[in-house]
């Protein structure tokens, strides 16, 4: 939440805010601890780096190329 709270938009925050209690404990994906720790590192790296393009570019590929489990009551 950190990073999105940098972007100074109520909105984003609102917006984010509520997906994470819609999720009822966080997402549920196929990826260790380990790794997601790991992206995370990268994305901050980027952006400490200023790097716009491989920031955005790492969070896609950490939110979009993830599997995730079956949700309680479904596939």
């Amino acid at each position: 939440m950190t990073v999105y709270e940098y972007a100074h938009s109520p909105l984003l925050m609102s917006l984010m805010r509520l997906l994470w209690a819609s999720l009822h404990g966080g997402p549920r994906v196929m990826r260790t601890h380990a790794e997601s720790v790991r992206q995370h590192a990268e994305i901050l790296d980027a952006l400490r780096a200023g790097d716009a393009a491989a920031a955005a570019s790492l969070t896609h590929r950490h939110i979009m190329g993830v599997e995730h489990l079956p949700g309680p009551g479904g596939p």
